[in-house]
């Protein structure tokens, strides 16, 4: 009998093997109830560290954002992806906070 994988477990282990260029996965927090969220804290991403000579006044976690979003849909988990803090504005890394939507049928 097959065992399935969360998702998120799924998503850990990719991000903890790819490293740089996708980052260095350096904490992992689930707020569960009322607003539950999860929240990746990544150092060391590659569009960010590129970008930061730009100066950009955004984060600049785009393609990491992408990334999680299509992965997590593919397994069953549509959530929605916002990059909360960015090397690029000043933060000492880059967090990216991951809310599950509702799908209507």
């Amino acid at each position: 009998m097959d065992q399935e994988v969360e998702p998120l477990e799924s998503l850990v282990a990719i991000l903890k093997v790819l490293g740089p260029p996708l980052g260095v996965l350096r904490d992992v927090e689930r707020h569960e109830g009322e607003g539950e969220a999860t929240r990746l804290m990544v150092e060391d991403l590659a569009d960010c560290v590129a970008l930061k000579e730009l100066s950009p006044r955004a984060p600049t976690g785009h393609f990491l954002r992408g990334f999680i979003e299509g992965f997590m849909r593919s397994l069953g988990e549509p959530v929605e992806v916002f990059e909360t803090e960015c090397i690029n504005l000043g933060h000492p890394s880059c967090e990216f906070e991951l809310r599950r939507t509702v799908v209507h049928s």
